[in-house]
């Protein structure tokens, strides 16, 4: 479930681009050797003058008054959680890593104040009764104002350092035989990717994490490699200012699970709206919370909103997903046109008809009692999903008669 992270790094899209957009082979030696050398040069150039910038991965937050770069991935711990070890194990590790950065600002720092910036599930109780039956939807989630476009913006196109340019320059002229134009052209390429997957801290609010996405292009390839695809970068608010103070106040499960919606709301329509959409795997590296959790979380608030919130379930359909498929063929029934159900749901024209068309034809085979496990054949899906199409249409039709009004009004003409 995280191999896919392997393959999102600044290296992996610089590769990428340099492959793409000049003809070097995936393997080739001189793509890796110039990337290696550029990223190691402008390093040390920035920390020189003390340009920071922050890596996918990290949030820069508040402590005390300061602010402060905190790690919530790191490629050692990718690699850990794909050999086997699992995500209650590595949580320690993170915490003691944070725990030892804030220490740095304030010696008696405890593990308490590191968990009540990332980790506030963990000083509640197991259990404290809370359910969900009894849960009524938060006054802010759905906001309209979430769905707005959110503007990502990155520095301008800055220039190279000048010793970096030459020296690198030099190597591929003279040791690669490249001419000079499309040397400086290769390491041009390569600091657009920088300044793009690497923002500097200064253009960062606090409560920003950097990190990388899945393209949300309902037909990007899936049968590559995850370093072989589009990588998005993002900049996405993890807390605002208020919610900082908010999180060292949550002391049920109720108040956190309100704190958990509105921020899942917010961070996955941020990243919607930079072009990408973010998996349960994401935000549980994102939240600190375990993958079913997240799963949950994302569930209550389409079936509390009726908004489609952008996740690879809903926007690619990747898995199962079919509460939001519900709430579509709901709202078709009821009578509302596609339009409207885009309005309200905040979910695109062309998934709506393909929902609508799967239903309808569920619902012909379904009226002359073909078999389900045919059914799946004949529509090229897969079996739980005729199954769930069958429970809406024998929750909203009482007989065949009424089928069979209901497919005439849609223009269906039967025998």
């Amino acid at each position: 479930m995280y191999d896919s992270f392997l393959g999102k790094s600044l290296v992996n899209s610089q590769k990428t681009k340099l492959i793409r957009k000049y003809d070097f082979s995936p393997e080739s030696w001189l793509a890796k050797r110039i990337i290696k050398l550029f990223n190691e040069k402008m390093d040390a150039w920035e920390k020189q003058y003390n340009i920071q910038r922050l890596r996918p991965g990290q949030l820069l937050t508040s402590f005390e008054n300061q602010k402060v770069v905190l790690p919530l991935l790191k490629p050692d711990w990718i690699k850990s959680l794909t050999q086997g070890i699992t995500w209650s194990q590595i949580r320690p590790q993170i915490e003691s890593e944070i725990l030892l950065i804030l220490q740095q600002i304030n010696s008696e720092v405890t593990i308490t104040d590191v968990r009540h910036l990332v980790n506030q599930r963990s000083l509640l109780p197991k259990t404290d009764g809370f359910r969900w039956h009894n849960f009524k939807t938060p006054e802010q989630l759905g906001d309209p104002e979430i769905h707005k476009k959110h503007q990502k913006k990155f520095e301008e196109e800055s220039e190279i350092p000048l010793i970096v340019a030459q020296e690198l320059t030099d190597f591929l002229t003279e040791a690669e035989k490249l001419s000079r134009q499309k040397a400086r052209s290769i390491l041009e390429t390569l600091n657009g990717e920088r300044i793009r997957f690497c923002p500097l801290k200064s253009d960062l609010k606090i409560g920003q994490i950097v990190w990388i996405g899945m393209d949300s292009s309902k037909f990007s390839p899936f049968k590559i490699t995850t370093d072989q695809r589009y990588q998005v970068p993002l900049v996405i608010t993890l807390y605002t200012l208020e919610e900082i103070v908010e999180a060292r106040n949550i002391n049920d499960l109720k108040h956190l699970n309100e704190f958990n919606l509105k921020r899942i709301e917010r961070v996955c329509f941020e990243a919607y709206h930079q072009g990408a959409v973010l998996g349960t795997s994401d935000l549980n590296l994102m939240f600190f919370i375990n993958r079913q959790t997240i799963s949950t979380l994302c569930r209550k608030y389409i079936e509390l909103t009726e908004v489609i919130l952008p996740t690879p379930g809903t926007k690619k359909d990747c898995g199962r997903a079919m509460s939001h498929k519900k709430i579509i063929i709901d709202k078709h029934l009821q009578g509302m046109l596609n339009k409207q159900i885009k309005s309200a749901t905040n979910h695109d024209e062309e998934s709506i008809d393909r929902y609508l068309n799967a239903f309808q034809s569920v619902l012909i085979l379904y009226l002359y009692e073909v078999p389900q496990n045919l059914m799946s054949k004949v529509l090229n899906t897969g079996s739980s999903v005729v199954k769930e199409y069958i429970t809406i249409i024998e929750s909203y039709f009482e007989d065949r008669e009424k089928m069979l009004g209901y497919l005439k009004k849609q223009g269906v003409k039967l025998p």
